[in-house]
């Protein structure tokens, strides 16, 4: 009996692509991040220029209008105060490092050094004194570092300066909340990520576990056939044992068929020679002339045709497996499968050619065994 022993290749299968799933996604899921911190960055660069420009033109106008340099500031002190500066927020200064206007009225006033704090442009590392920047008095933006003060995270800062005047505009975005931003949006896009991890991990299980259902049906019906082929085989070879291990047979034979030869008549060398029909392993055909072959594995040419001989040979103990041979039951050693629906006899001695039992013989055979 053949039984499916295998391991279950679909689990393994499930794990691999489980893996690849999470491995891709994981490439996938930060190149998505990194776009996104990269992308968040050059649209707060943007804004921040943006809105600078913005008031800066905003004062320009105020001051063609006629209004003067305090009332400028005032209205800007005014439209910023008390904004919050946790995140971003706006402020002026002077070419001097002054600061002229700012969310936090006791910083007005307030004096920028050259130690302060550094601006480098973004993905640079060379930079320059904030001080300096301001006293270049042109449009600038990058990352402002406070390199003296741990307690102050670093600004995303653009400054822009107000025609007729030595102020600068400046926009300022605070780099560790909008890390918190991007923790949150991490966050989130982790949670979708392993969402969608587990639903191609579910969605493949249930696909592979289908199509393994169905590779299991297409196996466990081979394996049926073989068992059936299997079983079969076994009762022809156990039918041929029992059949050439009954000594009876050959006095059933005479007694049922006393016309059947005991011998045939052939020549050998000018010789007349009478062959036992016992001693004889097969006839066969060859270039039209029949001959005899012995268990001693001797060849003799014999008269008369295949059907002529077989009608004179004991139908017991001889079978006609085709047009070419007759065999004896006691020259068949094994019976094997065939191909689907053939069987092969191993022939001792033996024969030239494979000896088949053809699927419309098959039948045939097993009943004549079986006698």
């Amino acid at each position: 009996m053949i039984k499916m022993c295998y391991k279950s290749p679909h689990k393994i299968i499930l794990g691999c692509l489980s893996a690849m799933v999470v491995i891709v996604s994981m490439v996938l899921f930060n190149a998505v991040y990194q776009s996104a911190k990269h992308q968040l960055l050059d649209n707060r660069l943007k804004s921040g220029e943006r809105e600078v420009r913005e008031i800066g033109r905003l004062l320009e106008l105020q001051l063609q209008s006629g209004l003067s340099n305090e009332v400028v500031i005032k209205n800007l002190q005014q439209s910023i105060l008390n904004t919050d500066v946790g995140m971003e927020f706006i402020c002026m200064y002077n070419t001097n490092g002054v600061e002229l206007c700012h969310p936090n009225p006791a910083l007005i006033g307030h004096q920028i050094t050259t130690n302060d704090s550094y601006l480098h442009k973004v993905g640079k590392q060379d930079s320059k004194a904030f001080l300096e920047v301001l006293q270049e008095g042109t449009l600038k933006s990058g990352i402002r570092d406070f390199t003296n003060d741990p307690n102050r995270g670093s600004e995303i800062v653009t400054i822009y300066p107000v025609k007729g005047t030595d102020w600068l505009v400046a926009s300022h975005v605070n780099i560790d909340a909008m890390q918190a931003q991007l923790s949150t949006l991490y966050n989130n896009l982790l949670i979708v990520f392993l969402i969608g991890v587990l639903v191609i991990i579910a969605l493949s299980y249930f696909l592979i576990r289908l199509i393994y259902r169905r590779y299991e049906q297409l196996i466990s019906k081979q394996v049926d056939g073989l068992n059936e082929e299997v079983e079969l085989l076994n009762t022809l070879n156990q039918q041929l044992l029992s059949t050439k291990q009954n000594e009876q047979i050959k006095i059933t034979n005479a007694e049922k068929d006393s016309s059947s030869k005991k011998r045939i008549v052939t020549y050998h060398k000018d010789e007349m020679i009478a062959i036992s029909t016992d001693s004889i392993a097969y006839v066969f055909l060859n270039n039209g002339l029949s001959f005899l072959r012995t268990f001693s594995n001797e060849n003799y040419a014999v008269t008369g045709s295949l059907d002529d001989i077989y009608k004179q040979l004991n139908a017991d103990c001889f079978y006609r497996v085709n047009r070419q041979l007759i065999i004896n039951i006691s020259a068949i050693k094994t019976i094997y499968i065939y191909g689907k629906n053939q069987l092969k006899l191993l022939v001792e001695p033996v024969f030239d050619k494979d000896v088949l039992i053809s699927k419309n013989k098959v039948a045939a055979f097993k009943k004549w065994l079986d006698r």
